[in-house]
């Protein structure tokens, strides 16, 4: 025995502690008196040790660095401003630097090693961030513009959609450059296609930022697509002679024009809606599919099967695998000598890179290709194709060229219900393992050579192997990876599709055999002209899905589930990897994380107001959760955006009175005086320039929209909104003043800086009044810098 800082530790407990294969836990010292704490904590840590060593021997270790990798990620694109590489490369070295010399100390080792691992995340983010480096258009405004054609997409109404690579501007010239723009176009000029030159007037505007804060950026997105910005032709363009591309653009180009030679085809083939859901299935283009298909799509829970993802990627990499394997069976001299599997799986691998190119290589297709080429590699490798370490590898392939990509719902969604996929019918494989085992021991000592089998009759085997087992797997399948998905759905869509097993239950047989395989038969037979027939069964399938979506969503209820917050998102995701990933008893920790997320969003409470960010709508949120506008004509993008976003109802009009002055707040008034109340609060009240309403803890919020009106809503209210241009200087003077008396100050340049502004009840005692959520933030970052350089942010009207 050997005493040390007043504990006794013995030798064995010392040599396991640092013994081979051991998972070594910081090892806390207990002073001898420590009674029951004693008794009660080393235990625990020997059990924990106990289940970390067995997780290292599962390997559980490596399918966390995507995990890792992708909080890193996450990190540097939340971050307030722009960090440096030296920054970030000091960071990784300090990290790397602390793991070689805590090797020894194996828990600590491992802890600054995923550190590491989330610094060279922020490293990756930062190094695509520089690959784009988009140049994004700062102001709107007419311009003439050559350009030419990248793709061109035709929408519902009739008029294109194209996206172009700018060569030159004119009248005025722009500096910086845009380098490729978004424009709709009523009528194309005759021949145009991919490829060709278009010059005309256009009337360009830069991308806005979220609707909210943690709503949908366009100009993030945007940015790592390369797109400078957005608008319309002004009139039609006409056709202009361009030198050739390069070898690459022109492959490109080439590509293009092939994706909408086929969906002419397919469209003419069958015609109608259909034929636009049978193009967005084999080539990605998406026109022709009108918004009540869509919606009825999104709340049955079907919306997936038009994003070429997972599932697509699956089905058809699958079918070449089996009919290759088959083919090849029929040689046996040639299967004998040769690996017919490898070959098949190799086969496979072409086709679905085929299919990504055909399909337009969205980023959703490029990770489903990523997926599917992990796991036809590991046929071709020897190894286990379908499992969460191959899963892993994907994740960390796609995370290291395209970081921006959890950012977005598709990347969430898809891994998520991957994972949770394999995770479940790993768990069911290993308990109908364990099953058999204990029924062939108990076998064993009865004395039986093995457990005792009833057959069954033939039309119950049938029943069970043919309707009963494929029905029960798909509708637990739809479960699984509903509720993994469903999460990032109700926070990005603000959609949970409660009757989403139902729907796919039923639509999934008829995708896997009537829709995608021939699909791919009637793509196969195109170069022939014999496409028609299998067009016209895939077309059966189609319209077979689209009955039972709008059958499902005609009695499917609201499913939103309202605001939830990034840190709720936050803290359940982390118990879902852990519920996912964790083989031992230690994944039972997921639910305290799933509380803390739950307790979260059940405790975040309904904002205040809403303020876009032009400045020309302003809400306020009531205690029945209906929405009162500052606005007889508000925009209908942002009303929809917001009811959505939080789950409001009505949206109740300004009123307009000649009086512009609200009673007192009083706690214990007369019921009529508090059915006043409740009445003003509802709603804006306006009397020319200046509108006010009185929020739900009682202050009032005022709206000036000219300078004559600045007065009435300095002195009326306690948050004022002065939505009209005034001199930089004078606005520094007007929030020095408004700091010191105690109210917040929301102007223009304000909103045109950081976007629109989100009026929150305060978390903190020290914030008395109200606290102000910034939807863009600050525009410190690449794909926001723009709005420094906006009309209204230097002061000069819009």
């Amino acid at each position: 025995m050997k005493k040390q800082g007043g504990a006794v530790k013995s030798r064995g407990e010392k040599k396991q502690k640092s013994g081979f294969g051991q998972f070594a836990v910081p090892y806390f010292t207990l002073p001898r008196r420590a009674g029951f704490l004693q008794q009660f904590c080393r235990p625990m840590l020997l059990r924990l040790r106990f289940r970390l060593s067995e997780e290292e021997a599962f390997g559980t270790r490596f399918l966390f660095l995507p995990f890792f990798l992708g909080a890193g990620i996450i990190a540097y694109f939340t971050l307030s401003f722009e960090p440096d590489w030296s920054e970030l490369g000091a960071f990784c070295c300090c990290a790397a630097g602390l793991a070689c010399l805590l090797r020894r100390h194996r828990f600590w080792h491992l802890v600054f090693s995923f550190i590491l691992v989330a610094g060279l995340g922020a490293l990756c983010a930062k190094g695509e961030t520089a690959r784009y480096a988009t140049i994004m258009l700062r102001n709107g405004g007419f311009t003439h513009i050559v350009a030419r054609i990248t793709a061109i997409e035709r929408q519902e109404k009739g008029d294109y959609r194209l996206i172009v690579t700018v060569l030159s501007t004119r009248d005025p010239v722009l500096q910086p450059a845009p380098q490729r723009l978004r424009l709709l176009v009523r009528h194309l000029p005759i021949g145009a296609k991919s490829g060709s030159g278009l010059e005309g007037l256009v009337f360009l505007r830069s991308f806005s930022g979220p609707a909210h804060p943690g709503g949908y950026d366009f100009a993030f997105q945007n940015y790592f697509r390369g797109i400078s910005g957005q608008g319309n032709f002004a009139g039609q363009p006409k056709i202009v002679s361009l030198p050739p591309p390069g070898a690459a653009e022109q492959a490109g180009l080439q590509l293009a024009a092939l994706r909408q030679s086929i969906s002419k085809r397919i469209i003419a083939a069958i015609g109608g809606e259909t034929g636009a859901v049978a193009a967005a299935l084999i080539t990605g283009e998406r026109a022709g599919i009108t918004p009540a298909t869509n919606q009825a799509l999104r709340l049955s829970g079907l919306a997936h099967i038009l994003s070429i993802s997972g599932l697509h990627m699956a089905l058809v990499a699958g079918m070449v695998l089996l009919l290759c394997r088959w083919i090849l069976g029929l040689f046996p001299v040639f299967s004998s000598r040769h690996a017919a599997g490898k070959i098949a799986a190799f086969a496979a691998m072409l086709v679905a890179g085929a299919y990504l190119a055909i399909s337009g290589a969205d980023v959703a297709a490029e990770r489903s290709f990523v997926m599917v080429a992990v796991m036809l590699g590991a046929v071709i490798c020897d190894r286990a194709a379908i499992s969460l370490r191959n899963l892993a590898v994907s994740a960390c392939l796609i995370l290291l060229w395209q970081p921006h990509e959890i950012m977005g719902p598709s990347f969430q969604m898809s891994f998520a219900a991957t994972a949770a996929l394999i995770s479940a019918f790993a768990g069911w494989s290993r308990y109908r393992h364990d099953k058999n085992e204990q029924a062939e021991l108990a076998a064993l000592a009865r004395g039986l050579p093995k457990a005792p089998y009833t057959p069954l009759p033939k039309i119950q085997l049938y029943m069970r192997n043919r309707l009963f087992a494929p029905l029960v797997s798909t509708c637990i399948s739809s479960l699984v990876a509903g509720a993994a998905g469903g999460l990032y759905s109700a926070y990005h869509f603000n959609n949970t599709a409660p009757y989403g097993v139902l729907s796919n239950a039923l639509a999934l047989p008829m995708i896997s055999f009537l829709v995608m395989p021939f699909a791919l038969l009637g793509t196969v037979l195109m170069p022939l002209h014999l496409e028609a027939w299998p067009l016209h069964i895939m077309a059966v399938g189609l319209v077979g899905v689209e009955k039972v979506a709008y059958w499902v969503a005609g009695f499917s209820p609201n499913g939103n589930p309202g605001f939830i917050s990034p840190l709720c998102l936050i803290f359940l995701t982390a118990g879902m990897v852990l519920l996912v990933f964790l083989q031992t008893g230690l994944r039972w920790l997921a639910l305290v994380f799933i509380a803390i997320g739950c307790s979260l969003y059940a405790a975040m409470p309904l904002p205040l107001a809403l303020i876009a960010e032009n400045g020309r709508l302003t809400a306020i949120f009531n205690a029945d959760k209906s929405l009162g506008l500052s606005s007889n004509r508000p925009s209908a993008f942002l009303l929809q955006d917001w009811q959505r976003a939080f789950a409001a109802s009505a949206a109740l009009p300004p009123g307009r009175e000649e009086s512009a002055t609200l009673p007192p707040a009083e706690e214990g008034g007369q019921s009529g005086n508090r059915e006043r109340e409740n009445r003003e609060q509802q709603r804006f009240f306006c009397h020319k320039a200046f509108c006010r309403a009185r929020l739900r803890n009682g202050k009032v919020l005022t709206i000036a929209e000219a300078i004559e009106a600045r007065q009435q809503a300095w002195r009326e209210g306690d948050i004022i909104v002065l939505n009209f241009i005034a001199d930089r200087r004078q606005e520094e003077i007007w929030h020095k003043t408004a700091a010191d008396s105690g109210k917040i100050l929301i102007t223009m340049r304000d909103l045109a800086l950081f976007g629109a502004a989100e009026i929150r009840l305060p978390l903190w005692r020290r914030v008395r009044l109200a606290e102000i959520l910034w939807a863009a933030g600050a525009p410190l970052r690449p794909w926001n810098a723009y709005r420094r350089f906006s009309r209204r942010a230097q002061g000069m009207p819009s």
